[in-house]
C-alpha cells in the first residue's frame, strides 16, 4: 500500500482588479442613494422621549434604614435573608459588607423581637435564628450566615 504524497500548499493569487466594487459614479443612477431621498438625521433633543406623569412621588430617603422587625416581615424576612446570603458570595467587597450589615441588622431586630433579657433567652433566640436560616437557605449559606452572626 502506497502512502499518499504530500501536496505543497500554494497561496492563492490576489483577486483580479475586475472583481473590485465599482465606484459610486459607475453604479446605475437608481442604485445610488440620493441625498434628497435620505431623511435628515434627527437632533439629539428630538430623539429623547419623555413620559409625562401626574402622580410622581419623591424617592424615599436613601439613607433610611429598614428598621423594625414588622417592616422586615412585611417585606419578607426569608427573602431578605436569601438576598443577603447571595450577596455574601459577590465579587465586590462593598456588596459583601452590605450583606454583613443586613444580616447583623436582621439578627438584631430578630433577637429584640423576642424581648430577650437573659442568657437562656439569647440561646433560644440563636436557635430560632438558626432554624430560620436553615429553613430558608441552602446549608452552606445558612452556615455562612450563622458564622457572621457569631462573630
Amino acid at each position: 500500500m502506497e502512502r499518499p504524497r504530500k501536496v505543497a500548499k500554494v497561496a492563492t493569487p490576489p483577486p483580479p482588479a475586475a472583481a473590485k466594487k465599482p465606484a459610486p459614479a459607475e453604479l446605475p443612477p437608481d442604485s445610488r442613494v440620493s441625498e434628497e431621498i435620505a431623511p435628515p438625521p434627527m437632533a439629539v433633543e428630538q430623539s429623547i422621549e419623555y413620559v409625562a406623569s401626574e402622580e410622581l412621588k419623591p424617592l424615599p430617603d436613601p439613607h433610611a434604614k429598614m428598621a423594625g422587625i414588622e417592616v422586615m416581615k412585611e417585606f419578607g424576612l426569608a427573602t431578605l435573608l436569601q438576598m443577603a446570603a447571595e450577596l455574601l458570595n459577590d465579587r465586590l467587597p462593598e456588596a459583601r459588607q452590605a450583606a454583613r450589615s443586613m444580616i447583623h441588622s436582621m439578627y438584631g431586630e430578630f433577637s429584640n423581637d423576642s424581648g430577650l433579657k437573659k442568657d437562656d433567652d439569647e440561646s433560644s433566640a440563636a436557635e430560632s435564628w438558626q432554624n430560620l436560616c436553615s429553613s430558608s437557605l441552602a446549608p452552606i449559606a445558612a452556615q455562612s450566615v450563622a458564622k457572621i452572626v457569631s462573630l
